[in-house]
């Protein structure tokens, strides 16, 4: 790519060390070309001599924001530039640019007082500073509106607060991160004298701006009991003309300034210092938490959200304008040992969330090529097609939307879980899937096909068509459709029918099988979950054509709550149970009686209670079964709440996945994957030609074992429940496990998609 860097708008702050640090990066990244408008303040910092020759470098004279309201243009200069060198894309590592480059253009997003609008700063300032913040603010806004194509911010938080502001969902989010020069320090001389046994130094590495509530600290160290206060030394890195005006001489023996430092600087302070006081009332993300962690010092810092996002448990907090509550958590800090090291370590597990310098930019880098894609195919169109839309199509859905002007999606019903529908998403409604009885689903199927079949000729007839799951015969409409056709394949039809009895040469199966051949063939990609399924459909089309993308799961980390503080535990009293749980769908290929066979096999261990949570035809017969058999230790729920269903999946000690063994091999549950990312050992019961007994051997997660041995799966569950540290082996293998099944996959089947 040819990148036009654009660092103008960049002047002071953690910016400044954000833009060096990418161009520095940058360096490793040969295969780009890159045009760096440099401003004011990064041309101080930047050696150009250093740089290969794939860098090519241009200093403007001005700050783009001092022109706005003035007769000169901001925006000229890069009107220029961009004629002269013709970029692929722009990126304006802080915005807003106060340009609209012709080329798309990914602006850095970084102002928290636009944002954090319910911050005690502005409880703190006049009312006529509110007004000057307020239309700054709106000014500001425009101008991020007008010129973006794609916005960087630093935090999750940041970016939910964003999306609705600018009014787009091309908001991505790439954490901040310790300067590289916190990777391999150099050494400076001692800025402070020689620090005594008692003295205790608290790092302030901040410029002064109102919103950093410096101006607390002098009624900080008079809250201090005098004993505390003899000890505690505050380190401000400020020109002396700020630190004359801000500090009161009086002060100077608790207050000691070293004046602004260089970057590279950075990590020998820290060293001097004890911890880092922060009591900044405003951040999108100040780098300096992570240097703090990655130094090993100890944080204190306002309990405010943006410093709980990046802190988590590295930090104690206090109320920002509270000087007593700042000086009870400095006594608390200083006079606990074990509490400062518990925080050092936090601080150690707190930093593997942030990504590297290099990472950054690799990511900054990877952004640029995806709106460079999304920009070529903006009149690109594509809808989806499922009757019941869940997380894994909400999910495709957004990430078609990086990369296609405009995305449909066809559809019955939404359930939204984990991840909600882009609004830039257009649904059309088809009529709802039945689950039961089954002449009604299959109604629901026909008609819903005609609906499609209609809406695809008409509507759509532009349109790329990517298929789902439902109606399970959709997808054969791509034969006699004029749009270029995908399916995504979790389910393997007509295979499944084997689990009724009907064998290859029945009529129906031998017509879906013909008919497999010939959409698969005209199909612009088949994708399916996993190898097995693909063994599967090269029966129907060639193994080549085939892509393999694992799905992923609701969670996308371990929230497991335990069972001392689940409610669901409460409310089903299972404080005392060992959980055997299975829960999803039952429906034909799910064989659930498998589970009653199990619990009976297990009567005599009253502890041991098998959980069967779902919905499906053959709910009926299981509890008739249970009834029969008298099985006290089973127990049927109905489906659970999305607020409580990470609850009751909690509960389980072990999660059971069922498959019949005829058609084991064209399917995988999605709550396979549900399981492995709360950790939950899991009990496979399915053919060893099944997709879930490679994950069992893979990963050594689970145990899979067939319907027709199911001494060796009591065996395991009983296993299990007497060892735990067996159990928690398999639990941290179950972690490892779900780190291959993320939304990130979603991304790859686009991906593929374009190729």
């Amino acid at each position: 790519m040819k990148i036009l860097i654009n660092t103008a708008s960049t002047y002071k702050g953690g910016g400044v060390q954000v833009a060096q640090s990418f161009l520095e990066e940058c360096q490793q990244f040969r295969d780009h070309e890159y045009h760096v408008v440099l401003g004011e303040m990064i041309a101080e910092l930047i050696d150009t001599n250093r740089y290969p020759s794939n860098f090519f470098f241009y200093k403007i004279g001005y700050r783009p924001a001092t022109r706005v309201l003035g007769f000169k243009s901001q925006s000229e200069f890069f009107e220029k530039l961009e004629q002269k060198v013709n970029p692929d894309v722009v990126f304006t590592t802080s915005g807003p640019a106060y340009w609209r480059p012709h080329a798309p253009h990914v602006v850095g997003y970084n102002l928290p007082h636009y944002v954090y609008k319910d911050s005690p700063f502005f409880n703190q300032i006049s009312f006529w500073k509110k007004k000057k913040w307020a239309l700054k603010g709106a000014i500001v806004t425009h101008f991020f509106k007008k010129e973006a194509d794609a916005y960087v911010v630093q935090t999750d938080d940041v970016n939910e607060r964003l999306q609705p502001i600018v009014k787009s969902h091309r908001v991505y989010t790439v954490s901040n991160t310790y300067n590289q020069h916190y990777e391999h320090p150099r050494k400076f001389g001692d800025k402070l004298h020689r620090q005594s046994d008692q003295e205790f130094r608290f790092l302030i590495l901040s410029a002064w701006h109102a919103h950093k509530n410096l101006e607390i600290i002098p009624t900080v160290i008079k809250a201090l009991p005098e004993a505390v206060r003899e000890r505690v030394r505050f380190v401000v890195t400020l020109p002396e003309e700020d630190f004359k005006r801000s500090f009161s001489d009086k002060l100077g023996e608790h207050i000691i300034n070293v004046g602004p430092i260089r970057p590279e600087e950075g990590p020998s302070l820290y060293k001097e210092c004890d911890a880092l006081f922060l009591p900044t009332l405003l951040e999108c993300f100040s780098a300096t938490y992570a240097e703090a962690m990655k130094m090993g010092k100890p944080i204190i810092t306002s309990d405010l959200g943006f410093a709980h996002t990046v802190c988590g448990d590295a930090a104690l907090y206090a109320d920002p304008v509270n000087p007593n509550e700042w000086a009870a958590r400095i006594i608390q800090l200083i006079n606990d040992s074990d509490l400062r090291q518990t925080l050092i370590q936090n601080g150690r597990e707190e930093q593997k969330k942030f990504l590297s310098a290099r990472q950054r930019a690799e990511r900054y880098l990877d952004i640029c090529r995806k709106v460079v894609k999304a920009d070529r195919n903006k009149d690109r169109k594509i809808v989806v097609v499922n009757q019941a839309v869940n997380y894994l199509t909400v999910g495709l859905c957004n990430a078609f939307t990086e990369e296609f002007g405009q995305v449909d999606l066809i559809t019955g019903s939404i359930h939204e879980q984990g991840e909600s529908l882009k609004k830039s998403v257009r649904v059309t409604k088809m009529n709802t899937w039945v689950d039961r009885p089954s002449w009604k689903k299959m109604l629901s199927y026909v008609w819903g096909c005609l609906r499609i079949y209609t809406l695809l000729l008409t509507r759509y007839r532009k349109h790329d068509v990517f298929f789902m799951s439902l109606p399970p015969m959709a997808y054969l409409l791509s034969i006699v459709l004029p749009n270029r056709c995908s399916m995504l394949i979790w389910d393997v039809y007509p295979d499944v029918f084997k689990i009724t009895g009907m064998t290859e040469t029945n009529l129906l199966y031998k017509t879906w099988a013909k008919l497999n051949k010939i959409a698969f063939k005209k199909a612009h990609r088949v994708y399916t979950i996993g190898v097995k399924m693909a063994e599967l459909l090269a029966n129907y089309v060639d193994r080549e054509k085939i892509q393999i993308t694992p799905i992923w799961s609701i969670f996308q980390s371990n929230g497991k709550v335990e069972k001392e503080n689940n409610p669901f535990v409460l409310a089903q009293q299972l404080q005392d149970k060992f959980v055997v749980q299975y829960s999803g769908n039952i429906g034909l290929t799910h064989n659930v009686e498998t589970m009653i066979a199990l619990a009976e096999k297990m009567k005599d261990h009253d502890d041991i209670l098998f959980q069967i949570i779902g919905r499906g035809t053959r709910v009926p017969h299981l509890k008739a079964l249970v009834k029969e058999k008298n099985l006290l230790n089973c127990q049927f729920l109905p489906f659970q709440s999305d607020e409580m269903f990470p609850y009751s999946l909690s509960a389980a000690d072990i999660g059971v996945v069922i498959l019949d063994e005829a058609t084991s091999k064209g399917s995988v549950p999605s709550k396979s994957y549900n399981l492995m990312s709360y950790g939950i050992p899991a009990l496979y019961i399915a053919g060893e030609d099944s997709e879930l007994y490679d994950y069992a051997v893979k990963y050594q997660h689970a145990k899979c074992v067939s319907s027709s041995n199911l001494q060796e799966a009591a065996n395991f569950i009983l296993s299990l429940k007497s060892d735990c540290n067996l159990r928690e082996k398999y639990a941290q293998n179950a972690v490892k496990a779900s780190q291959n099944y993320r939304r990130s996959n979603a991304d790859k089947i686009v991906e593929y998609y374009l190729a």
